[in-house]
């Protein structure tokens, strides 16, 4: 941001001296403009480079048999998720 330029711009421009205040703040809204298109241009860059890809395929789970050596009728499958 180049404030000076600004300054130069409005200076050479026919203003009343009865308007300092309008000048003043006309460029404080625009140096305020100026930053907050910089902040939101810089966030949005780093937005989109903190994304992380996607896996390929989901993991695949395998299922447990459990079997109590006294109890041969009966089976138990515990899945995992």
């Amino acid at each position: 941001m180049d404030l000076e330029h600004a300054e130069k711009v409005l200076s050479m421009q026919d203003t009343d001296e009865a308007e300092p205040a309008k000048v003043g703040e006309v460029i404080e809204v625009v140096t305020s403009a100026k930053l907050m298109t910089e902040v939101v241009t810089t966030a949005a860059t780093t937005i989109t480079a903190a994304q992380m890809p996607k896996d390929s395929a989901p993991r695949r789970r395998r299922g447990v048999i459990i079997q109590d050596p006294k109890e041969t009728a009966i089976a138990s499958v515990i899945m995992h998720s």
